[in-house]
């Protein structure tokens, strides 16, 4: 222990000024001020760490405590390595956890894109997700720039990526490409098929009305009206019908929500009146998938016979266009 007078006090809190904001940090940090780094740019784990570093260095030429009569400085500095490391961590964490996510979205999405010819329904989604991700290129592009930001600042400022880590950062880039790319060729692939795709749109919307059209017939007509049929065989046909019924209806429905995506607009639907028993109504156009009531039940005696032949266009076809290339 030393003594000092009150001239030598001044001196050496003006030498050593800056060791009270070196406190006032240490002081403050905590995991909120951890938690207020994450999102933060790149650039800002790298200020904290220079910062922290060039703490750390000046520290080395202040004895471990220097005391006097009012004890007035008191030195740790090994807490400015522990607050390091947990910004390398948070870094690591951060780069890790985003470049999963975003390897998550665009593979999904890629794999939609690359699968733009297969059918109709597949190319209004496709259609779809060309409308929502080229609003988005800007903001998709930033996220993946800040995870190789994000990885440059660990490898400068705190230690190489590891195998792993490469990897995962290589995966994303080559991702990012690959969607960019596929992005314009599904792009190019309907604006310069468009005629042929409303045209095979508008072929399956008036097979599907057909076929609905086909299923109520078949389920108000004949011996489901006839009371001397079998009540337990018809109602089991009935329910036959109604599945095949069901999923037409579903299918219609994504054909009519297909041609708003593709055309931009809403579609009035074509309605048509359909055989009714007992005197009530249906239509049918492009609407909500119709529940049990659109097919009556009536009961009596007959054989059993299979009353639903699968509606035609259930397993679609690949259609003629050429693949975009992948």
């Amino acid at each position: 222990m030393r003594q000092w007078d009150t001239g030598d006090t001044r001196e050496l809190c003006r030498e050593h000024a800056w060791v009270a904001e070196v406190h006032a940090f240490v002081q403050g940090w905590s995991p909120a001020a951890l938690e207020v780094m994450r999102g933060q740019p790149p650039s800002s784990y790298a200020e904290h760490v220079a910062q922290l570093r060039a703490w750390a260095r000046r520290l080395q030429d202040v004895p471990p405590a220097v005391v006097t009569r009012n004890r007035l400085f008191l030195v740790d500095s090994p807490l400015l390595a522990c607050i390091t490391a947990e910004l390398q961590a948070l870094a690591l964490h951060e780069a890790s956890l985003r470049s999963k996510v975003l390897i998550t979205e665009l593979s999904t999405v890629l794999k939609l894109y690359r699968s733009v010819g297969s059918d109709i329904l597949t190319v209004a989604k496709c259609s779809h997700k060309l409308q929502q991700y080229q609003g988005q290129m800007g903001e998709l592009q930033e996220r993946v720039e800040y995870v190789r930001s994000l990885n440059d600042v660990i490898r400068h400022c705190f230690r190489p990526l590891a195998p792993d880590e490469e990897s995962q950062e290589n995966a994303l880039l080559d991702m990012w490409e690959a969607f960019v790319f596929q992005q314009q060729e599904a792009s190019d692939f309907i604006t310069l098929r468009r005629l042929s795709i409303m045209d095979e749109l508008e072929e399956s919307l008036q097979r599907a009305r057909r076929e609905l059209h086909d299923l109520l017939a078949a389920a108000t007509t004949g011996r489901f009206r006839d009371p001397a049929s079998n009540a337990r065989a018809a109602e089991q046909d009935l329910r036959g019908l109604l599945l095949c019924f069901q999923a037409t209806a579903a299918r219609l429905d994504e054909l009519c929500h297909s041609q708003k995506t593709l055309t931009g607009t809403a579609v009035p639907p074509r309605r048509a009146r359909a055989p009714q028993p007992c005197g009530t109504r249906q239509t049918l156009g492009c609407a909500s998938p119709p529940g049990s009531r659109g097919l009556p039940r009536h009961g009596g005696q007959g054989s059993q016979t299979s009353v639903c032949p699968p509606p035609q266009g259930t397993a679609w076809t690949r259609l003629s266009w050429p693949r975009a290339r992948t």
